[in-house]
């Protein structure tokens, strides 16, 4: 059976309707899906902001004061003292095939490596 022009019309019509019904529901879903994801992103935030307060609150930050700083063509060396008194040291080492990080993090380290006076505490 064929239809007339004005049928035909009216069927596209339909079909229109349909996809704009589809692409409103469509951007409704993904706005909400949006939203979703920005409050579960605000909560981490919160989150976030709830540790770094309880840390403050209940940790002490000013732990280690640089004493003094030695650099070299091959070596930064930093020397450090610690609330307690005492001191632990940290050398930055330069290679040919990169960097290398030595760091003494107890008093009176054992290793005792020939640039660093951590050992000799």
């Amino acid at each position: 059976m064929s239809k007339n022009l004005i049928e035909f019309n009216k069927e596209l019509d339909a079909i229109q309707e349909n996809i704009k019904t589809f692409d409103t529901d469509e951007r409704k879903e993904i706005k909400k899906n949006n939203k979703l994801i920005a409050d579960y992103i605000n909560k981490l935030m919160n989150i976030k902001d709830l540790i770094f307060s309880k840390l403050k609150d209940n940790f002490s930050f000013d732990y280690i004061e640089i004493v003094t700083a030695q650099r070299s063509d091959s070596t930064n060396k930093y020397l450090f003292k610690l609330k307690d008194g005492n001191f632990i040291e940290a050398v930055l080492i330069k290679h040919d095939y990169g960097l290398s990080v030595c760091v003494s993090s107890q008093v009176g380290c054992n290793m005792g490596c020939a640039f660093c006076e951590s050992g000799r505490l």
